[in-house]
């Protein structure tokens, strides 16, 4: 194949699986597996819900509040995995190079934001 056969431009399209949905994160864990393969679960984290909960009641039958001595359940935090990714060591890096250009986008979003706010508190508009 010469030189002129080889295409300049590779059109790719996008399409959402039936398995596709968008979770939200407070955090990542993982590791790398036997394969050498980077694996990380992604996590949402909440307070403890309890298993049960007593309220003490009036004569009338009004909610007057919780019997906190009678909660039961857990005190931990839980962290609801909500998915799971492996990737090899090119796709990682690839990754990782992504994230780093949009954390620098967000960070100087926020610069350029922080000083319009400054400049526009010293103008007195």
């Amino acid at each position: 194949m010469n030189e002129e056969q080889i295409p300049r431009q590779l059109q790719v399209d996008f399409r959402r699986s039936a398995s596709f949905r968008i979770v939200h994160a407070d955090g990542v864990w993982g590791g790398v597996t036997p394969q050498a393969k980077v694996y990380m679960t992604f996590f949402s984290e909440t307070p403890p819900l309890p298993e049960a909960m007593a309220y003490s009641l009036s004569a009338d039958g009004t909610v007057l509040g919780e019997v906190r001595a009678e909660r039961r359940g857990s005190t931990n935090p839980t962290r609801e995995v909500e998915v799971g990714v492996v990737m090899d060591l090119n796709v990682a890096k690839s990754f990782l190079k992504w994230l780093d250009e949009k954390i620098k986008w967000i960070e100087n979003a926020q610069r350029e934001i922080a000083a319009k706010e400054s400049s526009d508190a010293g103008s007195g508009s």
